[in-house]
C-alpha cells in the first residue's frame, strides 16, 4: 500500500509538473528571447517616426533600457557606438543623428558642426566616417534626415524654402549656432540659408557645391563641351541612370580607390533613397539661380571655405570658381583635393577632406577667440580717451 501511495504521489507530482509546463508555456531559449527583444525594439523604433504619443512612449522605453534608437537610416549604429538619434522639436518625422565630442581637446569653445547631406545620399553619407572623426577632433557633429524621408512620408518634390526652413529649425535645436557644412546640393541649400538671413552661422563650408547660378548653367556647359556627355549627365540627374549599376555610380561619384564592397553598399542605400524621394527630387530646387547680392555677402560675418575635387563628374572648375569668387572675392584659385571625385566624403579620400576642413575650422575658432579676448580686454577706458 505504501508503494501504491508512493507511486500515486509520484504520478500526482509528475502530473502537476506537466500541468505547470503547459500553463506557463514552453521555456524560451536565450536566442528566442533576444529575437523577441529585437522585434519589440523594432516596433518601438517604428513608432518613433510617428511623432505622436506612441513616439513619446517608445522613446521612454528605449531610454529606460539604455538602448540607442535604430532607424532605417542608421542600421550601422552597431559599428558606430557613439552615434545617437533624437527627434527634432517642431519637425514631425525629422531625426537628428549625431556624435558628441568626448574629452578630445577643448570642446567648450568649438562650435557644433551641422552637415547638410546631398539629396540621394541621406545622413549615412556622414555617419560612417565624418561624424565620429569630427567628434574625435573636438567638434560636436550633427546631421539629419531631410524632410523625414527615411520614415516613408509621401513622395514629392520639396521646394528650396521648405528645405531651408527645415535646416533652420534643426540649427535652432542645437545648443549653439552651428558651422554649416553642405555637400553638392546641400552646399546649394547652405548658400540659400545665408541669402535668407534667418540664422547666423559662425562659418560655412561648401564641399563640391552647386554654384549660386544653379544647375542649369552647369548642365549647359557640359552640353557645349560634349553634347553626348552632357546628355549622359542629364539622364543621370533626371532619370537616375547614375544608380543603374555599380559602374555607373563609380563614374558619377567615386574614384577607383573605393572598394567594390563599399561601392555596392552605397548603391543599395542610394537606390532606396531615390525610391523614397523620386529620382529627380534632389535637383529640382537647384534649377533656379540664387539671388545673392554683394550686400548679403558683405553682411555675412562668418568665414567661408569652398573645397572641390579635381576629378568631379558634376561640378566643373568654372562652377567651383564661381562659388569661390562669390563668397571670397579676394580668392584667385579655388581649393581642391587632388585625385578625388564628387563623392570624396565617402570615398577613400574622406580623411584628406576632413583634415582640411578641421584644420581650417580650428584656425577660425582660434581667430575668433583671439578677437573676443581683444575686444574684452583691450577696450579703451574713458580715462584713456580723456588723456
Amino acid at each position: 500500500m505504501g508503494m501504491d501511495s508512493l507511486d500515486g504521489g509520484r504520478f500526482r507530482m509528475a502530473g502537476f509538473a506537466t500541468w505547470s509546463a503547459v500553463a506557463q508555456g514552453p521555456k524560451r531559449s536565450t536566442a528566442q528571447q533576444n529575437t523577441q527583444r529585437k522585434v519589440e525594439k523594432r516596433k518601438m523604433t517604428w513608432d518613433l517616426g510617428k511623432g505622436d504619443e506612441a513616439s513619446q512612449k517608445a522613446e521612454k522605453k528605449l531610454e529606460k533600457r539604455g538602448e540607442r534608437v535604430q532607424t532605417s537610416a542608421t542600421r550601422g549604429w552597431r559599428r558606430h557606438p557613439g552615434l545617437k538619434v533624437k527627434p527634432v522639436p517642431g519637425l514631425n518625422g525629422v531625426y537628428l543623428h549625431y556624435h558628441t565630442a568626448r574629452g578630445s581637446g577643448n570642446t567648450s569653445s568649438a562650435p557644433p558642426v551641422l552637415f547638410i547631406p546631398h539629396g540621394p545620399h541621406a545622413p549615412w553619407m556622414f555617419e560612417e566616417k565624418l561624424l565620429p572623426y569630427f567628434a574625435r577632433r573636438g567638434f560636436s557633429a550633427y546631421t539629419f534626415d531631410r524632410h523625414g524621408a527615411e520614415y516613408g512620408q509621401e513622395q514629392r518634390s520639396f521646394n528650396l524654402n521648405e528645405l531651408c526652413e527645415e535646416v533652420e529649425e534643426v540649427a535652432k535645436s542645437l545648443p549653439r549656432p552651428p558651422v554649416i557644412v553642405g555637400h553638392s546640393t546641400g552646399g546649394f541649400i547652405a548658400q540659400a540659408l545665408i541669402q535668407r538671413q534667418k540664422i547666423d552661422p559662425p562659418a560655412m563650408v561648401l564641399l563640391c557645391p552647386v554654384p549660386p547660378s544653379g544647375s542649369i548653367s552647369l548642365m549647359m556647359r557640359h552640353f557645349l563641351r560634349s553634347p553626348w556627355e552632357g546628355f549622359r549627365r542629364l539622364q543621370a540627374v533626371l532619370v537616375g541612370t547614375a544608380y543603374d549599376s555599380a559602374t555607373a555610380m563609380r563614374e558619377a561619384f567615386f574614384t577607383e580607390k573605393l572598394t567594390e564592397r563599399r561601392l555596392k553598399s552605397f548603391l543599395r542605400r542610394a537606390r532606396k533613397r531615390a525610391a523614397i524621394l523620386g529620382k529627380s527630387a534632389h535637383v529640382s530646387y537647384t534649377l533656379k539661380p540664387l539671388k545673392i547680392c554683394d550686400e548679403i555677402v558683405k553682411e555675412f560675418e562668418g568665414k567661408v571655405m569652398v573645397l572641390g575635387a579635381d576629378k568631379d563628374y558634376w561640378i566643373d572648375n568654372e562652377a567651383l570658381l564661381e562659388t569661390t569668387r562669390k563668397w571670397m572675392p579676394d580668392k584667385v584659385h579655388p581649393m581642391v583635393i587632388p585625385d578625388s571625385a564628387h563623392g570624396f566624403v565617402l570615398d577613400e579620400d574622406w580623411r584628406r577632406v576632413s583634415d582640411a576642413v578641421v584644420e581650417w575650422l580650428q584656425r577660425v575658432v582660434a581667430a575668433t577667440e583671439i578677437m573676443d579676448l581683444i575686444s574684452e580686454h583691450t577696450k579703451p577706458s574713458i580715462s584713456e580717451f580723456e588723456l
